[in-house]
């Protein structure tokens, strides 16, 4: 459950519409499909990678109280280790993520409830080959998909937004109840069921002429793992915070998000069946931001220049220690473009190189620097 980005969860992606939320026009809908491409290898030894992945969405538009999306997709994912041992290949069609909630006013203030649904319509249990193909899982930075398939959850939740003129206050709450799967075809009785998260989060927004800003904090408890109905690992609760500024382009623009996450102590499975406290917390604190600067040339056209960056940092176990994390610093930079050809069809599409250091660890006896290039291009139609 490590891996994250500026945020997740029903209520975090409600509230976050719910604060923002700028009709251009009457829209019924939308539908997207695209294509994406990852690739990376380190010079260091054979270890490589790649990643094709086509991602398909269809939703209701935000002029209906009621709103429906559904979000699936496949993808094809090869991955070379670095032993040196036989490329691993796994090809499916993902997860299939359905969200559905209904907005009400009252009093100046905007409710929302619903709920969100992961079906598992992916690749949940896999061999313990087909595993190593789950590329970076932990933090998500060398390829898009980084999980194949998972149990059948379920996310209720809420979220309210008070408008305080150009100042937005909002709250939202979530719980996701996590389905058990069998994560490994060929290991037996070892059937998962992932802790339950449940989700809180603040915001302040402020939505001006040309600029808007959203400033943010959660925090997510997570319930203990179990392994056939035992208990044996319970991530410790996580803390963040988030921050997100734009300047509409007049024909320059730009903008910066940032989000910062720290755990507390994990507990793990002792001998008598319970669960204990690690002596020091075992996920170092995570920083993630992205910069980017936009340019309008036409109407119809938007430009963008980025960098991304994602810092880990070391956990406290020695370096002696068979726990001992040494972090990473992945940097991410490329060009963007966003393309009407109609008032109904759009391209959009990112070509960017990244540069990704893990800090030699219990698992890396040396540094280990992987470069690749990360490409995309979609389509989306709206009716």
């Amino acid at each position: 459950m490590r891996a994250g980005g500026f945020g997740s969860g029903f209520a975090l992606a409600v509230l976050a519409g719910l604060l923002f939320v700028p009709p251009v026009r009457a829209e019924w809908g939308s539908a997207g499909t695209g294509a994406h491409y990852d690739t990376f290898d380190t010079g260091q030894s054979k270890e490589k990678g790649s990643q094709f992945y086509v991602p398909l969405n269809v939703r209701t538009g935000p002029d209906s109280p009621f709103f429906l999306g559904v979000g699936s997709g496949w993808v094809d994912t090869s991955y070379q280790p670095a032993s040196g041992g036989e490329k691993v290949r796994v090809k499916t069609p993902l997860d299939t993520n359905v969200t559905a909630f209904y907005t009400i006013p009252w009093g100046g203030a905007c409710f929302r409830l619903g709920a969100s649904a992961n079906l598992p319509t992916g690749k949940a249990t896999l061999s313990a080959r087909e595993r190593t193909a789950e590329i970076d899982r932990n933090y998500g930075d060398l390829v898009g998909v980084t999980n194949f398939g998972r149990g059948f959850d379920a996310n209720p939740g809420f979220s309210m937004a008070l408008p305080l003129g150009k100042l937005t206050l909002g709250v939202g709450f979530s719980h996701n109840k996590t389905g058990s799967y069998d994560p490994t075809s060929d290991v037996a009785n070892d059937k998962l069921d992932p802790g339950d998260e449940t989700t809180g989060k603040l915001s302040i927004g402020w939505d001006g002429d040309r600029v808007r800003f959203l400033i943010g904090g959660r925090y997510m408890a997570v319930g203990a793992d179990k392994v056939e109905g035992k208990e044996i690992f319970r991530e410790g609760g996580q803390a963040a915070a988030n921050l997100k500024i734009e300047v509409f382009p007049a024909p320059v623009g730009f903008s910066l998000e940032s989000s910062y996450q720290a755990w507390a102590k994990n507990k793990q499975a002792t001998g008598d069946g319970g669960l204990a406290a690690e002596e020091v917390a075992s996920f170092g604190t995570d920083w993630r931001y992205r910069v980017g600067v936009q340019y309008v040339p036409v109407k119809n056209l938007t430009l963008e220049l980025f960098a991304n960056g994602h810092t880990v940092q070391a956990n406290d176990y020695a370096k002696s220690s068979a726990y001992f994390d040494g972090g990473r610093n992945a940097l991410e930079g490329g060009l963007g473009f966003d393309y009407s050809i109609l008032a109904f069809i759009s391209f959009n599409g990112r070509f960017a190189y990244q540069n990704v250091k893990d800090k030699a660890d219990a698992a890396l006896s040396q540094d280990t620097t992987y470069k690749g290039f990360k490409s995309s291009l979609n389509l989306v139609a709206r009716y």
